[in-house]
This record gives structure tokens, C-alpha cells and sequence, in this order.
């Protein structure tokens, strides 16, 4: 593998947070199909955060009108 493509590789492993490890493809497709692997793992990542995130907002935002709304105040 070329040193760019070597260091790209290197970079998006540690972004990625698996780090360059023991383990790395030898081969350009080998490369090329752990780089969709990661991708890949990192948009579950995010959709999952995604679907939870507007329900966590609600709930705090609704914690937060009823706190404020005391029987005093009324």
C-alpha cells in the first residue's frame, strides 16, 4: 500500500477508535471492506443515537417546565 493510502488508513482507524492494533489488512480490498466495516459501524452508532436523542430531550425539557411550576406560583 502506497504511504498517503497507509496513512489515511492509520488516521481513520484511530478516529475510529479501533486503533492500528495487531491486526491489519494486507491486501487493498481487505482495506477497502474493513474501511465499510467501520463506516458502517459508526453510522449505527449514529442512528442509534439519533433515535433516542429527541425522546431524552422531551423528557428533560418536561422535567425541567414541571420544576419551575410549584404549587406557590399557581
Amino acid at each position: 500500500m502506497a504511504r498517503p493510502l497507509r496513512a489515511l488508513w492509520w488516521t481513520f482507524a484511530t478516529i475510529t477508535t479501533l486503533g492500528y492494533g495487531d491486526y491489519t489488512p494486507v491486501t487493498p480490498t481487505g482495506s477497502i471492506i474493513a474501511f465499510a466495516v467501520m463506516l458502517a459501524g459508526i453510522a449505527l452508532i449514529g442512528v442509534v443515537t439519533a433515535a433516542f436523542a429527541p425522546g431524552s430531550s422531551t423528557r428533560s425539557a418536561q422535567r425541567v417546565r414541571g420544576a419551575t411550576k410549584s404549587p406557590v406560583n399557581r
